[in-house]
């Protein structure tokens, strides 16, 4: 998989804060990371933020790419583009970035064995669940979290830390 985004504190496009080469040279990417993209964005509504999503199985054309990643401007943006780990499934349940309690989630790299990543989450985040990939069970991990200490940047390096003593080769 290949990630691309930013926070910026006033609105902005990808290129105005990357470039369009490197814009250019992550969407070229598509070609081989071909098993779906998506794009998440925090829309600067007049009175507060709204999280908004895109996601699309094969590879993103050219238009369509410029149109939602680069449109409308943003305070802050994640693109996925998916080459799926070997026996994860291709199929639209499994694409990034993964949304849920208004957090947005696009996930690079394997935590396995998935039944032990399972085995952290409570029952009620388990049946929430709609793919098979471990990205979408390290959402459910952050989602966890909130619930228990309120404030998502400390649930963040909670599931984080979680992951990393229970995965340490993930």
């Amino acid at each position: 998989c290949r990630l691309i985004g930013f926070a910026a504190p006033e609105p902005a496009t990808l290129t105005e804060l990357a470039g369009a080469e490197q814009v250019a040279l992550f969407r070229d990417m598509g070609r081989v990371h071909r098993d779906g993209w998506g794009t998440a964005w925090l829309d600067p509504a007049p009175h507060d933020l709204a999280l908004r999503t895109f996601r699309a199985m094969g590879m993103p054309d050219d238009a369509e790419f410029a149109a939602l990643v680069e449109a409308p401007p943003s305070v802050a943006r994640v693109a996925h583009l998916r080459w799926a780990t070997e026996g994860m499934a291709v199929s639209e349940r499994n694409l990034h970035p993964f949304v849920a309690d208004g957090i947005a989630l696009a996930h690079n790299g394997t935590i396995s064995p998935r039944a032990d990543l399972d085995d952290l989450l409570k029952p009620e985040l388990r049946s929430s669940l709609l793919g098979t990939t471990d990205s979408e069970r390290y959402l459910a991990l952050v989602r966890q979290e909130p619930r228990e200490v309120g404030d998502v940047p400390e649930a963040v390096a909670r599931a984080v830390s979680k992951i990393r003593h229970e995965f340490p080769l993930a």
